[in-house]
This record gives structure tokens, sequence and C-alpha cells, in this order.
């Protein structure tokens, strides 16, 4: 009698325990892996990690590898070329266990879109490469997109001037190479790849052609022609230039330039030739950049286009002359195969005259006292005639620094605490409908 007690409570024991194991079973959410998509591109040469998503199951979980290793994750260093199957096995405590593959392709190309030289930057010189491939046709860009991201991209065979395959032409990754590919540059514009350098300056300038006289106006609109060439020495083979234009950012106005490409030796834009342009006001900077897109190449010499830019006139009533400089830097031609070569340059200068105010005759100076010049933290201002309606400071760029509508009929004190120092220009408006201006210096 005892064995059969001792015999049954161990099958009580059993089935216990199988009832518990089955009912954990039962409930406990299913053991779930996703490894992503079933086709993974990744860039050769560079360190492919993969990390799954695992969900469900009992902890702890327990993982194992197509190469054997057990992390839960696994990094890959794929060479060009490679298409390999790579599968991972999950187990859990519960006794669960599940499988999942993906087949890893590696393409040598790892485009960055706008980044067309393969220099890991995008800017105006990525143009002339596209120009080169302009028209082109190739493989799709598997998941494309033009976000500023590595993506693999299988060959297309021919080789831009940079050596890259003409896959990088192909920003936006649709398997041609049109205009629309240069709207990555402009989105991914200066941005730089952790590959990147940027490349050092040449130090060259261009030779711009000066404008009917040597000097000029504060308010003037100039129409500055760009020539490359002479008849003496024409330029041959010329598929497409790239250069920035430096410039004084307190003396141009900075919505007035403008490039037009009207009359041009190289081409008709928009016809077989096309062109970037980015204006960086703050930096003083014009990228410009223009190509042909038939790759036939043109001789010749005379006017590339117009920069056409207004003078400023808050910078200049100060009832001075001033210079204008432009500097041109980075002067980069091609020929139809993409082959470069900087060229010499020099700078354009012109004296701008502040013989002009916009708002108005200026008053008499006698009819007006602003002092001190230089100031520090406040000026006294007494109106003579005219009672004063408004004040208002800007500095050289034309931004308003601080302005204050309110009459006053007598002397009184403007706070300048806060402002910077710098030098300023300071306006005035008069009851008589009148601006009156004056330079203001402000000192530490």
């Amino acid at each position: 009698m005892k064995r059969l007690l001792t015999l049954i409570s161990l099958l009580l024991q059993t089935i216990t325990v199988g009832v518990l194991f089955f009912s954990q079973n039962l409930f406990a959410q299913a053991l779930s892996l996703d490894l992503g998509e079933d086709t993974l591109y990744v860039c050769a040469n560079e360190v492919t990690t993969l990390n799954p998503t695992v969900s469900g199951g009992t902890s702890p979980y327990r993982y194992l590898w197509s190469d054997s290793t057990t992390q839960p994750s696994m990094s890959y260093l794929p060479s060009a070329g490679d298409s390999l199957w790579i599968w991972l096995e999950v187990g859990d405590g519960a006794l669960q266990s599940v499988r999942d593959s993906a087949l890893l392709v590696a393409f040598d190309n790892c485009i960055w879109p706008g980044d067309m030289n393969g220099d890991g930057i995008a800017n105006h010189q990525d143009v002339l490469e596209w120009g080169v491939a302009a028209g082109a046709s190739g493989p799709l860009r598997p998941r494309a997109h033009t976000n500023w991201i590595a993506q693999p991209s299988p060959d297309w065979g021919p080789k831009l001037p940079g050596g890259h395959d003409f896959a990088y032409a192909d920003a936006n990754g649709n398997g041609l190479v049109h205009l629309d590919d240069i709207q990555a540059i402009d989105k991914n514009y200066v941005r730089i790849s952790p590959q990147g350098i940027i490349p050092p300056t040449s130090g060259t300038s261009m030779v711009l052609d000066v404008p009917n006289d040597s000097s000029t106006n504060v308010g003037d609109t100039l129409r500055i022609p760009v020539v490359l060439g002479s008849p003496a020495n024409p330029v041959g083979s010329l598929y497409g230039i790239a250069f920035s234009l430096q410039y004084d950012n307190s003396i141009i106005n900075s919505s007035s330039i403008v490039i037009d490409f009207d009359s041009s030796w190289l081409g008709d834009y928009q016809v077989d030739m096309t062109a970037m342009i980015k204006n960086f006001h703050q930096d003083g900077q014009l990228d410009i950049a223009v190509t042909r897109m038939d790759q036939q190449a043109r001789s010749g010499h005379g006017k590339l286009f117009d920069v056409i830019v207004t003078i400023d006139n808050i910078a200049g009533k100060n009832g001075e002359a001033f210079p204008f400089n432009l500097d041109a830097k980075d002067i980069k031609l091609i020929n139809a195969l993409g082959h470069s070569r900087y060229i010499p340059t020099s700078s354009l200068s012109l004296d701008i005259f502040a013989e002009f105010n916009p708002n108005g005759p200026d008053l008499p100076q006698a009819e007006i006292t602003i002092y001190p010049n230089p100031a520090t933290t406040s000026l006294t201002i007494m109106p003579a005639d005219q009672a004063i309606e408004q004040v208002r400071l800007t500095d050289v760029t034309g931004r308003t620094v601080r302005t204050e509508t309110q009459r006053r009929e007598n002397a009184f004190s403007w706070n300048l605490e806060g402002i910077r120092p710098g030098i300023y220009l300071l306006s005035l408006y008069d009851s008589s409908g009148q601006w009156i201006t004056q330079k203001i210096q402000l000192v530490p």
C-alpha cells in the first residue's frame, strides 16, 4: 500500500507540472523574430550591423547566427559583390524557437544624394559631374530617397570625372540622370558625409568686366559680365564652370543678386545648359555652377553670363566714397569628359559714391543736433523747427536694430543699452514728412 501511495503521489506531481507547463505555453505570447527586409542592400567595405526585433515568448532569449555567434546582434564587413544568406535562430525559456533569414547584397557604390563627385560634400561643383552624365539611364537604386544618408546602388558602368560610377549622378535613384537630380544637391547643400573632407581653396580670382565706368552711386544696379576667353586666346572644349564669388554683404542688397544667361556663348539656359546658384548673404558668398547637359563641349570667347547686383542704399549714406570689390575663388573648368583645371583670375574694384537718399532730401545739419558720436549707452537728439515723429537705428546690412515712434518737440535722450558696438545708421522722421540720416558709431 505504501508503494502504491508513493506512485500515486509521483503521478500527481507529474500531472501538475505538465498542466502548469501546458498552461504557461497556452497563455504565453508566441515568440516572434524579424530581421527586417527579405533582401538587405548594404554598402561594401562598411560595417553592417544587424539588430533583429524579438518579441513574445519567455526571457531569457538564446541567439544563434549563421556564423555561429551567439550575441543579440551581428556585425559584418561585406566586400563588393557579396551575396549571402544570413539566418538567426532564437530560443526562449519556454523552449520555443523561431528562425528568420535574409539575403545580404553588397554594392560598391555608396551614394550620398547630391554628392556626385564622391568627395563627401554636396555643393555647386557636383553640378559639373551631373552635366557629364545628363540624360544617361541605368538600374534603379533599391528603396531610393534623397535624404542625406548613404545608400547602396548597383553599377551603371560608365564613370564620372571624379572616378565614380554614373549612379552617383542619379541622386534620386529613379534610374535616369535628369534635372530633378539637381534638387538633391540643393536639398543637401554643403552637408558633409562622415568621409567628406572640405577641399582646400586655390586662392585664385576671376576677371570680371567693368561696367560702363569705374565708379557708381549708392542705389545703382550694376550688370557685370563674366567674360571668359578672348579673340586672341579662346577657350577650347568648355563643358562647365564652377566658382565662388565673394562680395561685401554690407554693400550688396541681399535680394538683388541675379544671374542672367542671355547671350551666353556656352549655351541656351535650360535648353542645352543649366546652372545652380546658391547665395549665402550672411557670409558674402555666391556659389555658381554652370554646365552643358548634352555631352557636347563648346569652344569660344566672350560673355558667359551677367551678374546683376544693386548697391544697398543704406550702406553708403555717410557722405563718403567707399570701395566695392568682387573676388572669385576655386574657378574650375571641365571638358565633356570631365577633365578639370583651375584658372588664374583677378578682382573687380569700383568706387561707390554716397550721393543718394531714397527717402527724400536731408535737412541741413544745422537744423538738428545729435551727440555724442561715438556714443556708448545713449544719444541726445535736439530737433529744430520740426518735431521728431520716429527714430530708427539700422545696422550696415539694413536690419532694424531698434525703433521708436513717439512725437518729440524738444531735446530728448535715446537709449542705446544692449546694442553691440559698431557702425549704425540713425534715421529720424520729422513732422514735415522728411527723413534725416546720420552715421553713428557705438563703442564699448
